[in-house]
């Protein structure tokens, strides 16, 4: 299971999370040989002003769906992109503000099977309904991202399907459950949803707990702000992931300088 893409997501309304992009997408493809694309939610005109790079990755525009949350359409276009790149490609979910740190856990993923779905963060529970499965690293090739999630010919489309599911997933944050309303863990809830419904041979990584502490080995935003890690450490594969503090430009040189380090850390 050789990673080909890295599936991205951001809306057009702020540069809080589009900022990422173009320092993200050069990781993903210098450091790790992945080729982003990213999912943007807007129009044309927004996209042109954007003004993001595609260089290192690729960018899908999606046509926001009117009365519909921006927020929760922006995490579920995260699943949806994989329709937009070839089948037999392998893709891994994550967020823009988020990018691996390890070669090692990359390379373990490829040791996967290549018919295997496989989920980072997970607990054995979540079969029995009583967990759901993060949204990030799922990888898998997209022809079974299509054949788990049924996704519809449209964006649009593909929104108003999820949202009539508000009633009958009444964990979905949604106080209350209208149309339109946030409904935060809509991602988690339908994916997990959708893969303890398929016939997809779904591995969880047996180290790696859904309880987010150090166990799981993650570079958080303070770690990062406050430099509390080092590149020793880095080099010796001791992490896994970084969260990346945010808004990007408030924090641009603590996120520079972390660029730098997971490069030099993989050389």
């Amino acid at each position: 299971m050789k990673i080909d893409r890295a599936l991205l997501s951001s809306t057009c309304v702020t540069r809080d999370y589009l900022d990422f992009w173009d320092p993200v997408s050069a990781v993903w493809s210098e450091v790790f040989g992945i080729r982003p694309i990213l999912a943007f939610l807007g129009t044309h005109a927004e996209m042109e002003a954007a003004n993001l790079s595609q260089e290192h990755g690729d960018i899908v525009r999606l046509d926001v769906v009117p009365g519909m949350s921006l927020r929760w359409q922006a995490t579920w276009a995260l699943f949806y992109v994989s329709r937009f790149v070839p089948q037999e490609q392998f893709c891994i979910t994550m967020g823009i503000e988020e990018i691996p740190i390890s070669k090692n856990f990359i390379r373990y993923i490829g040791e996967l099977p290549d018919d295997a779905y496989f989920c980072a963060f997970g607990d054995g529970r979540w079969r029995e309904g009583e967990h759901t499965i993060p949204s990030a690293w799922h990888c898998a090739q997209a022809r079974l991202f299509s054949e788990v999630y049924q996704f519809e010919a449209s964006f649009e489309a593909e929104i108003y399907k999820l949202d009539a599911k508000r009633n009958i997933y009444p964990n979905w944050e949604s106080a209350p459950l209208a149309p339109g309303s946030d409904k935060w863990g809509m991602d988690e809830t339908w994916s997990t949803s959708c893969l303890r419904n398929s016939n997809a041979h779904v591995v969880i990584h047996p180290k790696l707990i859904m309880k987010f502490d150090a166990d799981l080995n993650r570079l958080s935003r303070e770690d990062i702000r406050d430099h509390t890690y080092t590149i020793k450490d880095m080099a010796a594969h001791r992490y896994m992931e970084a969260q990346l503090p945010k808004p990007y430009a408030s924090f641009r040189e603590q996120n520079e300088r972390l660029f730098a380090e997971v490069r030099e850390a993989n050389t």
